[in-house]
């Protein structure tokens, strides 16, 4: 529990399970041109097909971050946060575990381009914007983009949308909005995507928030 398996390229490989019990295990087939996109994003530069030495490494926090990308990927969730997660997990695989690791670009102040992007989700939060898109606003890297984000912010790109998300669908369930519509409205996939992120960020669902302003003597 806990380890990653990487397999390169080519290899020649098999499995089998290591008790009589079994165990289960996620798995993700990548392209190359993938990895190798992901290894240019973090060295800033082209950047050739990354190798890795080692085929079973212990890193709970790689793990976890594949494992966060593979619930981005199966269940409902935004462009943004599967390009995200995307990147982080292979940007972490290729930066701690590939034979020639490329050095990170030093974060620097980028208040204007974050500015930028901020009024980008705030303007376009009803729509399924992409990582490039936002990078093509900020004139910066995807990869580099989400790093100056989250240093300035706090938040990467698509947990602060998630945050804008919920606030206007607040402002519509209190305007008389359905929560369905209000979904359709602030760019969530459906009503329970829209369930998930709204009592993560606010403690409660809709129904309940609902309920609650209903109850509010004025």
């Amino acid at each position: 529990s806990g380890s990653v398996v990487v397999i390169n390229p080519g290899e020649v490989h098999t499995g089998r399970r290591g008790s009589d019990e079994g165990w289960t295990y996620r798995m993700l087939y990548p392209d190359v041109a993938l990895l190798q996109d992901a290894a240019g994003e973090v060295a800033g530069r082209f950047a050739d097909v990354p190798f890795f030495p080692e085929p079973v490494v212990q890193d709970r926090y790689l793990a976890e971050l594949i494992l966060e990308l593979h619930k981005a990927l199966e269940q409902p969730a935004s462009k943004i946060e599967r390009e995200s997660r995307l990147l982080l997990a292979f940007a972490q695989l290729i930066g701690r575990h590939a034979d020639s690791r490329p050095v990170q670009k030093p974060v620097g102040r980028e208040k204007l381009a974050v500015r930028r992007v901020r009024d980008y989700l705030e303007t376009r939060y009803s729509e399924n914007v992409s990582i490039k898109e936002l990078a093509a606003a900020a004139n910066l890297s995807p990869f580099y983009l989400i790093r100056v984000f989250r240093n300035e912010t706090g938040l990467p790109p698509h947990a602060y949308l998630n945050q804008v998300r919920v606030a206007r669908a607040k402002k519509l369930l209190s305007s008389g909005f359905s929560i369905a519509d209000t979904a359709c409205r602030t760019g969530f996939a459906d009503q329970s995507h829209l369930t998930k992120h709204f009592k993560r960020i606010t403690g409660c669902t809709p129904g309940q928030y609902l309920k609650d302003s209903k109850n509010v003597q004025y």
